[in-house]
């Protein structure tokens, strides 16, 4: 009982380094991040944070603990360590809002680039040309191709199947009959025609 009665009666010791030692994250709202030095301070310094003496010292941390660009602005402000706390968290909250802001318009950029990229794509602008199935062409001009790559009807090297020899014999072949066809239905009208009268 003496030994816990010492223990209550003795001041507990201050942790000025881990009072401090409180940062604002990066995503962290400015009114967010103000609570935790308020709880850093009243747990490792015993300290009420609504003091008038604890008010100052959480101005400091405040301002000097913030994220840079926040902090930036705070110390900008002519007598930033005369100001009310709510000011200075007012300030503090135009930054980050002004940076979410920042944030929106540079998705939006992006996303008017990689559509704009599609579109440039798509059109087939210049090198940026895709083949067939959105494939990169390769930098081979007509002759090499057909050096390289063989006639599908015939398989010879050269030329292509709409340039295929084989080919023009088949069409001239069907051209042919077609022609006879039609010559016979003429002739077969004209029969019906000289008949009839």
């Amino acid at each position: 009982m003496v030994i816990l009665g010492i223990k209550e009666a003795t001041p507990r010791s201050q942790n000025f380094v881990k009072a401090f030692e409180v940062r604002q994250e990066k995503d962290e709202t400015p009114s967010a991040f103000l609570k935790r030095p308020k709880e850093a301070t009243r747990k490792y310094l015993g300290m009420d944070p609504d003091n008038q003496i604890t008010h100052g010292l959480l101005q400091v941390q405040f301002v000097t603990k913030s994220w840079p660009d926040i902090q930036k602005k705070l110390q900008k402000l002519d007598g930033w360590s005369k100001r009310q706390m709510e000011e200075l968290l007012c300030e503090a909250q135009k930054v980050y809002v002004k940076r979410e802001d920042e944030k929106q318009k540079q998705k939006a950029k992006m996303m008017v680039e990689a559509v704009e990229e599609i579109i440039k794509r798509r059109m087939g602008s210049g090198d940026n040309r895709k083949g067939r199935g959105g494939h990169e062409r390769q930098g081979l001009d007509t002759q090499e191709r057909r050096q390289q790559a063989g006639c599908y009807l015939c398989g010879n090297v050269g030329h292509f199947k709409r340039e295929c020899p084989e080919l023009a014999r088949e069409r001239e072949a069907v051209s042919l009959m077609t022609l006879s066809k039609i010559r016979r239905v003429r002739g077969s009208c004209l029969l019906r025609l000289t008949r009839n009268p």
